[in-house]
């Protein structure tokens, strides 16, 4: 008898067939499970994505469970009673247990389902409450906003604009922020305020604006002032005067003081 092939390559001669025989066996079923660990991710997605158990499964499997019936279910489902009954059986194969006793009367939960209604249950309780939570937030019933606000503009129209809001959704946290129309602009472009609240009529880029009100501006003058008798005050009447100012950028001082100085200068 000459010498055997072994699918691995090699060679034996015959004193060793059924050793040699034995080890190319094992050799191939090495080489069959090493395969099957090697999958590809588009293999895993396609298999994962396979054994996906989908909400409805659940909603029919509960429903069922409650109602002790297929056809009642689907009616409260307000589907057919062949939808119920396949998607449970589809629920029940992708588990691999059965969910339900199956009699002329109705369904009655088996052990393993009777387990699972727990489960069931929690999960779309769970879902729901989350459900919920995000259309909240979505429809600014709860969650937080960030304000970016001038301290001086406080009071009146801005503090009456968010007393209102506080009231109409009180499960908002509003949190303020107090700066410069500068530093709040570049606060909005990074997204770490929601909106900000700032005075004058410049056009920002990157960001959407409306004019919201306006505000008279008060000079506080000495009673012997030549201007203390006008009931109005025009910007070029105070061109020439002399200001008690805070020089911070960004504030009402120093955007006034900018207008003065271009009214005087266009004199």
């Amino acid at each position: 008898m000459g010498p055997l092939p072994c699918s691995s390559g090699g060679w034996s001669s015959p004193p060793t067939r059924r050793r040699t025989l034995d080890k190319c066996h094992s050799l191939k079923m090495s080489t069959i499970r090493n395969s099957d660990l090697e999958e590809t991710p588009n293999k895993v997605a396609s298999r994962l994505e396979m054994s996906m158990i989908e909400l409805r499964h659940i909603r029919y499997f509960v429903a069922a469970s409650e109602h002790g019936s297929f056809r009642k279910a689907a009616h409260a489902l307000g589907i057919r009673e062949s939808a119920v009954s396949r998607r449970i059986r589809d629920l029940e194969d992708e588990l691999g247990a059965s969910l339900f006793h199956r009699h002329n009367g109705g369904v009655s939960l088996t052990q393993e389902g009777q387990h699972f209604l727990l489960r069931a249950r929690k999960a779309l309780r769970q879902i729901g409450e989350g459900a919920r939570d995000v259309a909240a937030i979505g429809r600014c019933e709860d969650g937080r906003v960030k304000i970016g606000i001038f301290s001086s503009l406080a009071s009146g129209f801005l503090s009456d604009l968010l007393r209102v809001y506080d009231q109409n959704h009180a499960g908002v946290r509003i949190e303020f922020v107090d700066g410069n129309p500068a530093e709040h602009v570049s606060a909005i472009r990074q997204l770490r305020l929601d909106v900000a609240f700032i005075t004058g009529t410049s056009g920002w880029s990157e960001c959407e604006t409306d004019h919201l009100w306006s505000e008279r501006v008060f000079a506080v003058l000495p009673g012997s002032h030549p201007l203390a008798d006008k009931v109005e005050l025009d910007w070029s009447d105070l061109a020439g005067e002399t200001f008690i100012v805070r020089v911070r950028p960004g504030t009402h001082d120093a955007r006034a003081m900018r207008r003065i100085r271009t009214m005087a200068a266009a004199a």
